[in-house]
């Protein structure tokens, strides 16, 4: 069975759903609204709960070698 391509939760999405979970609601049912994976909605919580951050990880490009010609 081939993987799924990964999906990149956007900042408006990660913020809705740290906002709702801050007003005591339960994070999984406002994933399951945004249509985010549970395992993703609650990497998102733990990270927002250890380091405050409401903002996700930028992507970074890949080092590219050059040749020295």
């Amino acid at each position: 069975m081939p993987r799924r391509r990964y999906r990149r939760v956007s900042d408006e999405y990660r913020d809705g759903l740290i906002t709702r979970y801050e007003a005591g609601e339960d994070f999984l049912d406002t994933a399951a609204e945004l249509r985010v994976p549970r395992t993703t909605a609650y990497e998102i919580i733990r990270k927002f709960v250890e380091t405050g951050e409401r903002r996700g990880t930028t992507w970074r490009r890949r080092r590219t070698t050059t040749c020295a010609g």
